[in-house]
């Protein structure tokens, strides 16, 4: 149902949970980070990793290889090796590489399953360090880029996504391109960070138009998440991790309102569905705490006739973090107040 008084509730975000992408996703990795890229065949998952089984035939992999002068570079394979290579259209035996400055188109085949990695380096690169979150590979300005995009004078990728409530300014470190955005349809300026120069309390549409380096398409050209600054905003009831500003985040969110009440003997909050939990206050005064069903707090003699101050804190899971590491954990990520609210009179 709508809220008491028609209008619509506003909504506004507490970091109740400390933020450490490094620790979390090492915690739900369990260690298992590793070089290997490429997967071949069905997909077997064994409960605690994955295997793979042969489906038939034999996999072909094409893409170029970015020198940036005439060189010498290496190939370097996983345990599981294609049974062929051809560089610039020829085949190649063994791991050296001649390359001429420029795209040097790269095609390999193999014919069993597995997962394995192969890269073009112009050094040796050593294991990564105990621990790392990323392969050895990740940044490393000896390996040279793949480009599958080597006809395109200059690469350009579009990205859109939709903002969490009340968004007034996003920072973008560290993109591998020259960045331009929009809000709402209005253009942004900034150098890495932008501000919204008027500010709407609803989400947003958000346009990105990155002049991408060479290799560095879809995700790779935002190597560090899009940091997003949004002040108090209004929100309709419901999943707020449909909102894609807000599918990853894992923390806490205000839903607050004032309701015009009747004189009456009691009086009863139903919040209908939460998740995960609920912290409750009215009129600034702490009613209680819910981390299950049913969603129902006694708010009599936290209330009086005329004007009050509901104010809900409802707090997620790590479900929604997760998404945003390569992790076999997972869990549900719908989150918020999810409704309908109610508040329930007797006279």
């Amino acid at each position: 149902m709508p809220p008491p008084d028609g209008k619509p509730y506003e909504f506004s975000w507490r970091w109740g949970i400390e933020k450490d992408p490094g620790h979390q996703g090492y915690h739900g990795l369990k260690e298992q980070v590793h070089d290997e890229f490429i997967a071949l065949g069905k997909v077997k998952n064994t409960g605690t990793g994955s295997s793979y089984q042969a489906d038939g035939g034999v996999t072909y992999l094409w893409t170029t290889v970015v020198a940036p002068r005439d060189i010498t570079a290496s190939a370097v394979t996983g345990d599981l090796k294609p049974a062929q290579v051809w560089l610039n259209g020829e085949a190649v035996t063994g791991g050296t590489f001649k390359l001429k400055a420029g795209a040097n188109p790269l095609l390999l085949s193999y014919d069993k399953p597995g997962s394995t990695y192969f890269v073009v380096t112009t050094q040796e690169i050593p294991p990564a360090p105990a621990g790392a979150l990323a392969t050895r590979w990740w940044n490393h300005p000896a390996v040279l880029p793949f480009d599958v995009r080597p006809n395109e004078k200059m690469p350009v990728g579009w990205y859109r996504f939709l903002s969490p409530p009340g968004l007034r300014a996003m920072t973008i470190s560290s993109a591998r391109g020259k960045v331009q955005a929009w809000a709402d349809g209005k253009p942004l300026t900034g150098n890495g960070k932008f501000t919204v120069p008027q500010p709407s309390a609803q989400p947003v549409t958000v346009l990105l138009r990155i002049q991408q380096e060479r290799g560095c398409y879809g995700g790779a050209a935002l190597p560090e998440p899009i940091k997003l600054d949004c002040g108090r905003g209004q929100f309709a009831l419901g999943d707020w991790s449909k909102n894609d500003g807000l599918l990853s985040y894992s923390g806490g969110a205000w839903y607050r309102k004032t309701v015009t009440l009747p004189a009456a003997k009691r009086a009863v909050l139903n919040l209908g569905e939460v998740v995960a939990s609920a912290e409750v206050r009215v009129n600034g005064k702490l009613v209680g705490v819910k981390v299950s069903p049913p969603w129902t707090l006694d708010i009599t003699k936290f209330v009086k006739p005329g004007g009050n101050r509901v104010e809900v804190l409802v707090c997620n899971t790590l479900a929604n973090h997760y998404t945003t590491v390569p992790t076999r954990y997972r869990g549900q990520t719908t989150s918020g107040l999810l409704g309908p609210v109610q508040i329930k009179m007797a006279k």
